[in-house]
């Protein structure tokens, strides 16, 4: 069994839960880059972006984020851990 799923549909793996499709884990880690990249620049119209688009609002052609607009969950989870793991390092080498 491999640690990352080869599929998108959660019927078609060999768990289900919690990251149990790589659309999950796509999602997740978009989340993720983009928690961290907010965090080290302080650029939160990104953030307000990211979250608009995961929630679903119509910019255009997303279709590299479709996993995010599937997965909304996974993304603005991982965005929050990012952002305060950058502000937590932060804060400590800061403070």
């Amino acid at each position: 069994m491999s640690l990352i799923p080869s599929s998108t549909d959660e019927s078609e793996t060999e768990r289900d839960g919690l990251f149990s499709t790589l659309r999950e884990f796509h999602a997740a880690i978009v989340g993720l880059a983009v928690g961290v990249v907010v965090g080290l620049t302080g650029h939160y119209e990104l953030a307000a972006l990211f979250v608009f688009i995961a929630l679903g609002a119509k910019f255009g052609s997303v279709k590299y984020l479709s996993d995010v607009r599937r997965e909304p969950w996974y993304a603005l989870g991982l965005f929050l851990v990012g952002l305060g793991i950058v502000r937590g390092l932060q804060t400590v080498a800061l403070g």
